[in-house]
């Protein structure tokens, strides 16, 4: 994530935070100066280290544990024999396509989590493009700190740490600051589905606003638009280049007969793999009016990302395998604010995933999964104003070691019960601690998904619902769910209905930075959350959703500034969020000749009020906009496409007292496809417009956003 030098208090010394936004809209540290108390000093701030030589924590019991899961995955692949073949536990089907739940082998807790909830779906990209582009192109409002800064999420009012990222059912979150950074986050072969609101029971800590899963699909025939492979290529405005390239085994073709074959106890291996670099010098003009500079050139944030991902599974008779490995790094700079010449500074951003899962089918009533999963990230920072001086160089590493187990017994055609438990071992290092710290968080959860049906006044009516608990073990908190989905059975429309409980954990940031002052007894956020929604769809003419929520938030944690420094407290008077959101798409016209025409709406009215003691004035909460959203024009014939979007953020604002604001702006959006077959390839072509009006603006003051830009991108399927 991007960092930002701001000056603490009223003192000379320069602290640089982590850019991450409070529920006050206090930027928690991930860097400090050093400073002094009672004769005890934080340790001294790492200098000049290469890579190399930085120390690569990695537990003991890590080291065993993987050893252990790697003899056990070539135990199974040499004695597996053949048999019956994987069958699923259960599935319920809808057959208004509504809300479709489906557990099987391979299945994750994720799919009960979206049941009664708000679901936003991405189509998978080939391009190398950061996730924060791709989740702006689909109308979702993120907060981004300059054209290569970090960029953060904020669902439904919430703050960016009360919004669980998951990478393969692995929460992926850095445990020092709690949030993710999109920009460092690249999507490409992999599933996104943003679910919106609170999760806390199934998903874990920091699921308050929303969840996004990213789920690798390139190993799932059902989800690949290409057979062998593909590469793409892609230049832009501003010096934009990149290339991607993924390679499967076995081809898509072969695969869709080996599946068939393995129903009848074949055993089968397949693997993909994923290479994929970009750049920009983000060389794009602006206006300068504090320097009083027409035209400025921005300098200093050229942003480069490399990802490598692998997946290998293995198909067995009542088990299946699945191991997935990725590497992303990114350096960029970090650029220059309005009225200044100074450059921000650089920052280089490695992140090392792997997750083993097994999934075994024990009998008709059980199937068990686990997972073993670590999580490395790795950032160092060098301050802008000694760019190029290895004393300013500050160095953090964060490590995570999880342990998932879920149980799923089948009572009966209509009734599916989810037995599981988790274990992290959080390790972090930063010169700002006194000392490495390790933290252990063990939970255990249970979910019951049931389906029925009833008569009402002589009409069929059938539902789902789903009751999940967690209770943590640390620090002893439970949370619980209720999630109901009700429909005429012969009908397309059905309303859904869930209340939660919500709970989120101190980050380690907030925990054990170094600060010269008595540092306050942090506690948990707790929380409570409902949702009411109508949805409707027609074969011919669309969908319609629209939807209604509210959440309380006790005892939110922020950085409040102390004197010269800052210190993480809970707010007193906690945090009331409420406000509604509507999906809307309409076939507006459908012709053999002229194409098929649609019409997509998204939008989220976000209201938030928090309070920093039970008797102070409630305030909006800053930097969360009071409207947001996409209207698209969207029009397909055959091997073409076009879309027409508008995309707008309302007004944000930027004092806690609400004094001062950000006015709200709308970029226009456009994209030209076509594809063309020639023998056993597939060209895919498309063309990228973004701010074509030109529009100045901001989201986060005084750091400069590109004007108009396009985007050339040019796929080979093989």
């Amino acid at each position: 994530m991007a960092l930002l030098p701001i000056k603490c208090g009223t003192s000379n010394a320069t602290a640089t935070l982590r850019e991450g936004v409070s529920q006050e809209g206090v930027r928690r540290p991930a860097f400090s100066n050093n400073s002094t108390l009672s004769g005890k000093k934080a340790r001294p701030v790492r200098t000049g280290f290469p890579l190399s030589s930085v120390p690569y924590v990695f537990p003991q019991a890590t080291k065993i544990a993987m050893i252990w899961t790697v003899a056990i995955v070539s135990k199974l692949l040499i004695l597996s024999g053949t048999g019956k073949g994987i069958e699923p536990v259960l599935r319920f089907k809808d057959s208004a396509g509504i809300d479709t739940v489906t557990v099987e082998i391979g299945a994750r807790r994720v799919d009960l989590a979206t049941l009664g909830r708000s679901v936003l779906s991405v189509k998978n990209t080939e391009n190398s493009s950061s996730l924060a582009n791709l989740l702006q192109r689909e109308g979702v409002y993120l907060k981004s700190y300059g054209v290569s800064g970090s960029a953060t999420i904020s669902r439904r009012g919430a703050d960016p740490t009360q919004t669980q990222i998951l990478w393969n059912n692995l929460p992926i979150c850095n445990p020092m600051l709690g949030m993710g950074d999109f920009t460092i986050l690249m999507p490409v072969g992999m599933s996104v589905k943003l679910v919106e609101g609170g999760n806390a029971t199934l998903l874990g800590s920091g699921s308050v606003g929303g969840s996004i899963a990213l789920t690798s699909e390139m190993l799932s025939a059902s989800q690949r638009s290409f057979n062998r492979g593909f590469v793409s290529i892609q230049s832009g405005s501003f010096g934009e280049y990149g290339i991607t390239a993924t390679a499967i085994s076995p081809s898509t073709n072969r695969l869709n007969r080996m599946e068939k074959f393995n129903a009848q106890g074949s055993s089968r291996l397949s693997a993909a793999a994923t290479v994929s670099y970009n750049r920009s010098e983000n060389s794009f003009h602006f206006n300068d009016e504090g320097l009083s500079i027409i035209n400025r050139v921005m300098n200093g944030s050229q942003v480069s990302r490399t990802l490598a991902r692998t997946s290998i599974q293995y198909r067995g008779v009542k088990s299946q395998w699945v191991w997935h490995n990725e590497i992303a790094e990114v350096k960029r700079g970090l650029g220059v604010l309005l009225g200044s010449l100074t450059k921000l500074g650089t920052q280089y951003d490695q992140a090392f995933r792997t997750v083993i899962e097994s999934n075994t089918q024990l009998n008709s009533k059980w199937k068990i999964t686990h997972r073993l999963g670590w999580i490395r990230d790795y950032l160092e920072y060098n301050d802008g104003t000694n760019s190029g001086n290895p004393g300013s160089m500050q160095i953090s590493i964060a490590q995570t070691l999880h342990l998932q187990s879920e149980w799923y017994y089948k009572a009966n055609s209509q009734s599916l019960v989810l037995l599981g438990g988790d274990l992290q071992s959080q390790h972090a290092d930063i010169s700002s601690y006194e000392s490495a710290v390790t933290r252990t968080l063990p939970a255990v959860f249970v979910a019951w998904h049931k389906v029925g049906d009833f008569q009402l006044s002589s009409v069929p009516w059938s539902w789902q619902r789903v009751i999940t608990a967690r209770y943590e073990l640390k620090e002893k908190i439970p949370t619980a769910s209720l999630s109901w989905v009700i429909k005429p059975t012969a009908a397309v429309a059905q309303v859904k209905f869930n209340v939660h409980t919500t709970f989120r954990r101190p980050t380690l940031n907030d925990l054990y930075w170094f600060i010269p002052i008595t540092r306050p007894n942090l506690t948990f956020e707790q929380g409570l959350g409902t949702e009411l929604a109508w949805q409707r769809k027609w074969t011919k003419h669309g969908s319609l959703e629209w939807l209604v929520y509210g959440r309380y938030l006790d005892k939110p944690i922020v950085w409040t500034p102390a004197g010269a420094f800052w210190m993480p407290v809970n707010l007193q008077g906690g945090g009331l969020y409420y406000g509604g959101q509507s999906k809307t798409k309409a076939y507006i016209w459908v012709h053999p000749t002229y194409g098929t025409w649609i019409w997509a709406n998204q939008w989220e009215r976000s209201i938030s009020w928090v309070k920093s003691t039970s008797n102070a004035m409630a305030y909006h909460q800053i930097f969360i906009p009071n409207l947001s959203g996409k209207t698209t024009m969207i029009w397909q014939k055959k091997q073409w496409g076009a879309e027409l979007g508008y995309a707008y953020t309302g007004k944000r604002f930027i004092q806690t007292d609400n004094k001062k604001y950000l006015p709200g702006f709308g970029l226009l959006q456009a994209e030209v496809n076509c594809q063309k077959s020639v023998r056993s390839m597939v060209f895919v072509f498309r063309l990228e417009g973004d701010n074509l009006l030109n529009v100045v603006y901001q989201t986060v003051p005084n750091r400069p956003m590109p004007g108009s830009s396009v985007r050339f991108t040019t796929t080979i399927r093989f």
